[in-house]
């Protein structure tokens, strides 16, 4: 009975990490899309100006 509560304690520690993990490879992918929206929209305006 108490074995099966610490692999549950395990398997719900385990499934937040990888959510934690999910969750950060969401922010980074979606940092780097606006940074290169960003970037294309300055560089389009770069060109307009020259």
């Amino acid at each position: 009975k108490r074995l099966r509560g610490e692999i549950n304690k395990m398997d719900r520690v385990s499934s937040e990490i990888s959510l934690t993990a999910f969750n950060n490879a969401i922010s980074i992918t979606n940092r780097s899309a606006v940074t290169t929206l960003y970037e294309f929209y300055n560089y389009k305006e770069i060109n307009v100006i020259s």
